[in-house]
């Protein structure tokens, strides 16, 4: 009679405990950017571009990803520059030492934006919209911060 109870008491607590420790941390917003931008340059090759490796959407939202792959098989980027990096060319090794991941604004809605700048010279500025999409972040938009008006 007393295992009975012991094993209903174990039964609970393991219903409880275990959703509770089942459940991924979600990684800070500034992290998962970072780790973003590292497989994209990484990713990022002469003859194939980031944007068309399957791996995107680990990182990106799927309508983001699709509309930007769109844009790249019709060879019509806004503002004839790559999405993410608002940039037609880029040293790889310069913007990998090179890279400020600053700090995260979380905004309404479960969206956060994530400053970024690349480059050692010829600095770059990007704007890092992200989502919280159940439990995991999603890149829902890149802009850059200029031109200015």
């Amino acid at each position: 009679m007393r295992y009975k109870y012991i094993i209903i008491w174990f039964m609970t607590l393991a219903g409880i405990a275990f959703p509770v420790l089942a459940k991924a941390e979600l990684p800070a917003p500034e992290d998962f950017v970072r780790d973003f931008y590292v497989w994209f340059i990484n990713a990022d090759k002469p003859d194939r571009v980031a944007e068309m490796d399957n791996g995107i959407y680990k990182y990106v939202a799927k309508p983001t990803a699709d509309r930007v792959r769109a844009d790249i098989t019709r060879g019509s980027q806004p503002g004839n520059v790559d999405y993410f990096t608002k940039v037609q060319d880029y040293n790889p090794d310069e913007w990998k030492a090179n890279t400020t991941i600053h700090h995260a604004v979380p905004l309404n809605n479960g969206v956060t934006i994530v400053p970024a700048t690349f480059g050692k010279d010829e600095k770059i500025d990007i704007i890092v919209f992200l989502k919280e999409v159940q439990g995991h972040w999603e890149i829902i938009k890149a802009e850059d911060v200029l031109p200015y008006p």
